[in-house]
């Protein structure tokens, strides 16, 4: 059984790498978008 402490410390690992998760996607996006515009 966790600790309430140990509760909102998995909670925000889990918030924080989502939140990576969505800028690098994001990034990727973009990068995708320059590379593709530069191909052309």
């Amino acid at each position: 059984m966790l600790s309430e402490n140990e509760c909102m410390m998995e909670l925000f690992k889990g918030q924080s790498l989502l939140a990576f998760t969505e800028r690098f996607k994001t990034d990727l996006v973009i990068m995708g978008r320059i590379f593709l515009h530069y191909i052309r």
